[in-house]
């Protein structure tokens, strides 16, 4: 038996302006892939895998901590997927010119990357993510375009090359099929786990140019998983004082381990053969808050702390957790926060390098801009593993021992789920309360 992970997220581009939201006279279904004669025309490039550099896996770490930080909200669980906003981002910076790729770029970190490199290390990451045997991981990219809207070839063969996407086209003035169409694909790209991302009226008051999605999918067993027989009720501590009583599942098997003066943190390898993953958790002592851990976690503490978790027998007691969270426009005001109002506005966004705008009346005057931003994603972990369906930092030191150690998870916890050879984190969150 294994357990659940699933993440997905999604950019939605329009032209900026309301529109005439009267559906169109007897609406006709697009074509199954109405841009399958697109794929005929475009030659994909011969991609050469290139290193993920120290730099660029600092830049991940780091978008993922301004995120982690711009979105937990106090007193609530917090979920999502920095990398898989990450895809869509880099994807969305091969279309985007001046101002708007400039604001892309520094919000990613990657501004003194080559964009071309940068595009073959994104490559690099996606094939090591499918390069695993013992852990279930995939990721896959779909792209809707509006038939009215061109887009433009290189855009379409640097995604095609790079980020392998599906491309469909679509009527956005029928938004009631648009988002029936883009919710198959989902639910089946994420085994149904997730079934509506979008309803009509998410597309009704926008001329719509594209939608992206980036689904990704990790389902892991634990390579020394919890005895089931061992869990039972106990005392999980809220911030609020109060407790409650939840399944808490018991280990002896050792794990990573590492502790400060302020925390403790465990990592616990998934069984794979190949690419390795692990869950760490971060869990501060009664005289912290996992505020205040939260705060600690940054791109350049995370690569301090991993050269400092050594195998390490003890015995580790924690709760079985299922939560689900969709993220909408507070993820755009995190993305608006960390610098990238221009991407959202409709009068200064510059995405002339992903389509032309069609010279017909109702498109002339409009903008291609990024109009929303989704992350729907859920988490499923216990005995037997995770499944997700897309953790002072400088602290006195650490205390390298082979003495057992004892955790017991009984109060507000930061957890991050990472690619070990990159050290990129793939999902992060905070536990508050395990049974909401």
């Amino acid at each position: 038996m294994r357990s659940e992970k699933l993440w997905l997220i999604v950019l939605v581009l329009c032209m900026g302006g309301c529109r005439n939201t009267s559906p169109p006279t007897n609406p006709t279904p697009p074509p199954k892939n109405p841009f399958a004669s697109l794929y005929t025309r475009i030659t994909p490039i011969q991609v050469k895998a290139a290193p993920i550099s120290e730099e660029t896996q600092r830049a991940c770490n780091q978008f993922a901590s301004e995120l982690l930080q711009k979105l937990d909200k106090p007193g609530e669980n917090l979920l999502f997927s920095p990398i898989a906003l990450t895809l869509n981002l880099a994807m969305m910076l091969n279309g985007a010119s001046g101002n708007t790729r400039a604001s892309i770029a520094r919000a990613l970190g990657v501004e003194k990357v080559d964009e071309k490199v940068f595009n073959q290390q994104m490559y690099s990451l996606l094939q090591k993510l499918r390069q695993s045997s013992g852990v279930t991981l995939y990721t896959v990219n779909g792209v809707w375009v509006d038939q009215q809207i061109k887009p433009k070839t290189d855009f379409l063969r640097t995604l095609v090359s790079y980020y392998e996407v599906q491309l469909w086209g679509t009527d956005f003035r029928n938004s009631g099929l648009a988002a029936r169409q883009i919710n198959d694909w989902v639910a089946y790209q994420t085994r149904s786990a997730i079934r509506e991302l979008f309803q009509p009226n998410d597309f009704a008051d926008e001329v719509m140019a594209a939608v992206l999605v980036n689904a990704l999918f990790f389902d892991g067993t634990w390579e020394t998983p919890f005895p089931a027989e061992n869990t039972r009720p106990d005392k999980f501590f809220l911030e609020n004082g109060e407790s409650r009583e939840v399944p808490m599942m018991r280990s002896g098997g050792g794990a990573l381990y590492m502790m400060t003066e302020d925390f403790q943190a465990v990592g616990l390898s998934y069984r794979s053969m190949g690419e390795r993953f692990t869950f760490y958790l971060f869990l501060p002592y009664e005289h912290r808050t996992v505020g205040w851990m939260r705060e600690q976690w940054t791109a350049e503490n995370w690569a301090k702390w991993r050269q400092q978790f050594h195998k390490s027998p003890g015995t580790i007691v924690m709760p079985r957790f299922q939560i689900e969270q969709h993220h909408d426009a507070n993820l755009q005001d995190a993305l608006k926060a960390m610098g990238l109002e221009v991407a959202f506005d409709p009068h200064l966004a510059d995405f002339s390098r992903l389509a032309d705008i069609p010279d017909i009346p109702e498109y002339r005057e409009y903008r291609i801009r990024i109009a929303k931003v989704v992350q729907k994603a859920a988490i499923n972990l216990n005995e037997y593993g995770t499944r997700v369906v897309v953790a002072t930092g400088d602290s006195s030191g650490v205390a390298a021992t082979s003495v057992p150690f004892h955790l017991v998870v009984n109060r507000p916890f930061l957890f991050a789920i990472v690619h070990e050879e990159t050290g990129i984190v793939l999902v992060m969150g905070i536990i508050r309360d395990p049974a909401p």
